[in-house]
């Protein structure tokens, strides 16, 4: 377990001028993750156990999404001079890691905090670009994302570690630990705020909506929202507002306002390739070096700045239904489990389901205005979502063979577990 704590606190630093540098032709974060793989194999045959991969509908629909993807790549005709399919490779050997070696709550836990730890580390780069580069260019300057040397992406992956970072700061034991968590949450908020990122903003208020949504005390629940956008609005720097001002479609402006009239041409390119190719999409990797050609008025080459517009281009409608299946099973389930635990006092359950429900609308939100399907954080938290569900209904079944165990269980019975489990059958 160390070694993949290991590798997801590497996660915002591939691009790291150290890290990033090849030994052996490897970088240092593909050394761990080739050792966390022989770890995880190994791990599957010291226990004799699968990792029940097969037996999760998200897991499935996920190799068959990249079975798409190498098909689009191996007969794509206009490769780009951007091919990310070794991305894809990473995810599916992410995936066999999560779930070969997350199978405790005690595992679950190290991982969310491997999680918030490297996202506060992304967000104290924030801050010293911000105390380095602010007395140079003045207020109105943007950051470069730090370790993810891109503020929109920096932001797009804080978005989905927030939760997990409540979650902790919810379930700490000791005041100092919970002060720590909040110190966490407050810092990577602050860091968005500096990172300017419009979509992170939008995804951070779907967020918010989500939980109350979720919380059964809404009137608390309402002050306490009011309470965090009231501060969220004090705090922001002007320049976030004015970006929100100037986000409209002007020929000849400049900006905010050319950015935004870029990103408009830029949807319209995509909704052309998929109208010429909707089933098979333009090719992997493709979106960029044709987005020029299928919309005259792009002024340069540039990635779709939408998640599921780019997907839907590049791969097809087919690959787009798969990649919404995969965040929809996944957020259903967790609500599944919100509802088997609802019957227990299982208090730390509830709250990590909500919490993990919270972190995907809050990607799916922000991956409109952004192009997040490299998201490796995304994809970690969607395999942390099927380990979850796993590690909970086993949890129900070992409470239901124990005899003197299963009367402490609240109106809990066969009967209200889903009927895989019902049957001993891992889900």
């Amino acid at each position: 377990m160390p070694v993949f704590i290991l590798l997801i606190l590497l996660i915002p630093f591939q691009r790291h001028p150290v890290l990033s540098q090849s030994i052996g032709g490897f970088t240092p974060i593909m050394w761990v993750g080739f050792l966390c793989l022989v770890v995880a194999l190994l791990e599957r045959l010291r226990k004799g156990r699968q990792s029940g991969i097969l037996r999760s509908r998200q897991c499935l629909m996920f190799i068959v999404f990249i079975l798409i993807i190498l098909m689009s790549w191996l007969n794509n005709e206009e490769l780009g001079t951007y091919n990310p399919i070794m991305s894809y490779l990473s995810f599916f050997i992410l995936m066999f890691i999560t779930m070969s070696m997350v199978g405790t709550r005690a595992r679950f836990r190290q991982a969310i905090w491997a999680i918030t730890i490297c996202m506060f580390i992304s967000a104290l780069y924030i801050f010293k670009e911000c105390l380095y580069y602010i007395p140079i260019y003045g207020p109105n300057f943007r950051p470069f994302g730090g370790a993810f040397l891109d503020a929109n992406y920096y932001s797009l992956s804080a978005v989905i570690a927030l939760p997990f970072a409540y979650f902790l700061a919810r379930m700490a034991k000791t005041k100092f630990l919970r002060t720590g968590c909040y110190v966490v949450v407050a810092a990577n908020c602050l860091a968005i705020l500096l990172a300017l990122s419009r979509g992170a903003m939008i995804g951070l208020v779907a967020m918010l909506v989500t939980i109350l949504l979720l919380s059964k005390k809404k009137a608390r629940a309402v002050i306490i929202i009011i309470a965090i956008l009231f501060i969220g609005v004090i705090a922001a720097p002007d320049k976030m507002w004015e970006r929100f001002e100037q986000t409209r479609v002007e020929q000849g402006g400049s900006g905010t306002v050319s950015s935004t009239t870029h990103r408009w041409h830029l949807i319209l390119s995509g909704l052309s390739m998929i109208r010429e190719k909707p089933l098979w999409g333009v090719g992997f990797g493709n979106f960029k070096p044709l987005s020029v050609y299928y919309n005259k008025d792009v002024p340069k080459e540039a990635v779709a700045h939408n998640t599921f517009l780019e997907v839907t281009a590049e791969l097809g409608i087919p690959a787009l239904l798969l990649f919404l299946g995969i965040i929809v099973l996944s957020c259903r389930d967790l609500l599944r489990v919100r509802r088997l635990v609802a019957q227990t006092e299982d208090d730390e359950a509830k709250l990590l389901a909500n919490s993990i429900l919270v972190a995907l609308v809050g990607f799916s939100v922000t991956a409109v205005f952004m192009s997040g399907q490299y998201t490796k954080l995304f994809w970690l938290t969607i395999f942390l979502s099927v380990a979850f569900k796993n590690i909970i209904f086993q949890e129900r079944r070992c409470l239901l063979s124990e005899p003197k165990l299963s009367g402490k269980v609240k109106d809990l019975s066969l009967d209200s577990l889903p009927e895989e489990v019902g049957k001993g059958v891992m889900p």
